[in-house]
């Protein structure tokens, strides 16, 4: 066992009851990448969130809090066994929270030399950043529109908290909530990763911009955003290059780098992504993960115009399962089976001008095409 992990002790708080595992492994990774020391006791606490019965980003949280090493590259195996991000993926929600883990645990990996795990953390990161760029454009969200059956929440998007190096991501996903809906981090994450000279609201541990912290913690660095090599976020040399050709929309030279980056994985659902000059528009052909809705289709236009639809109701533990399909090439038709009952259908439009890239994403690997 390395020195720096600390052997489990199963203990409970006060009264027998277990802490709820996404704040509590969260707390021990933030003072494990603080280089704070860790007691037993403090690891008996979360030893529930080992396992792989509860949400996903538990355990990635648990092997970064424990230092637990081989538990890391036993999620990794799988997910290039059963799926990249397994039945939570694209999740605004989790999906921060594991793309943190992941860069903390590449730096625990690197600085304890488990090169064997340090590899297969940088394969999975860089297949998640090459998704989430195919699904960027480099503006801030001025408008956010969530659409659900018979009504629509309007609110502000993140405009105000960024200065420059701006990028908003639209993706479909699983496990959707509320609170991230106009607060999603992932664009500031990608910016982040790509070397973008960020400005953004300042990094604490508060329930949205914790992952951030979390990174950059990990990273070694004074200042919220500072510039750092590829490396550390599991890319190679040229893969930011590539990256933000596509994020741009500067012509080729980016899709076979990007094949490259997504090659050794599927996944369990079903996704496509498709750029057009007016923007992009991502969606979930077929969910997997009813514990909570599913944004089946997000678009995002050029000026920062954010639409996700959630066929169904907000509701935890038996929200039902989101399908999409086009009806043609202009328009998009999805909708919620629960209790093998169907949902009212919800439809949007493609973005406007020419295709210029497409990804689909199922169990049979990634396609990307240009034009």
């Amino acid at each position: 066992m390395p020195e720096d992990q600390v052997e489990m002790e199963e203990s409970k708080p006060p009264g027998g009851r277990k802490p709820e595992c996404r704040r509590a492994v969260l707390a021990l990774a933030l003072e494990r990448m603080r280089g704070r020391p860790i007691a037993k006791p403090q690891v008996g606490r979360i030893a529930h969130c080992k396992g792989d019965k509860g949400s996903k980003n538990w355990p990635w949280g648990w092997g970064v809090a424990v230092n637990d090493l081989d538990r890391v590259a036993e999620l990794c195996r799988k997910e290039l066994e059963f799926g990249h991000s397994f039945s939570e993926f694209g999740s605004e929600l989790y999906g921060p929270d594991v793309l943190a883990y992941k860069v903390a645990a590449l730096k625990l990996a690197t600085s304890g030399g488990r090169a064997d795990v340090a590899d297969l953390l940088r394969a999975s990161l860089r297949a998640f950043w090459a998704y989430l760029a195919f699904c960027a454009l480099p503006t801030a969200r001025t408008s956010t529109v969530l659409r659900q059956q018979e009504a629509a929440a309007e609110s502000e998007g993140n405009r105000k908290f960024y200065k420059r190096a701006v990028v908003e991501v639209a993706t479909a996903g699983h496990r959707s909530h509320p609170s991230t809906t106009t607060q999603g981090i992932f664009g500031p994450m990608l910016a982040w990763a790509l070397g973008r000279q960020v400005r953004y609201r300042p990094l604490t541990a508060d329930s949205y911009t914790w992952p951030l912290l979390l990174i950059k913690l990990s990273l070694g660095v004074a200042q919220d955003f500072a510039l750092t090599d590829p490396e550390p976020w599991g890319l190679r040399p040229g893969d930011r290059e590539a990256l933000e050709a596509l994020l741009q929309g500067n012509g080729g030279g980016w899709a076979e780098t990007v094949r490259e980056m997504l090659r050794s994985f599927r996944l369990i659902s079903e996704v496509e992504v498709v750029r057009y000059e007016g923007g992009v528009l991502a969606r979930l052909n077929r969910s997997v993960n009813g514990l909570k809705p599913q944004i089946s289709v997000a678009r995002l236009t050029r000026d920062g115009a954010w639409e996700g639809l959630m066929p169904g109701p907000w509701k935890r533990l038996n929200a039902g399962v989101a399908f999409s399909r086009w009806l043609d090439g202009d328009t998009v038709e999805t909708w919620q089976l629960s209790d093998g009952r169907e949902s009212a259908r919800l439809q949007t439009r493609r973005l406007d001008g020419r295709r210029l890239a497409s990804l689909a994403w199922d169990g049979s690997g990634a396609r990307v095409v240009e034009g």
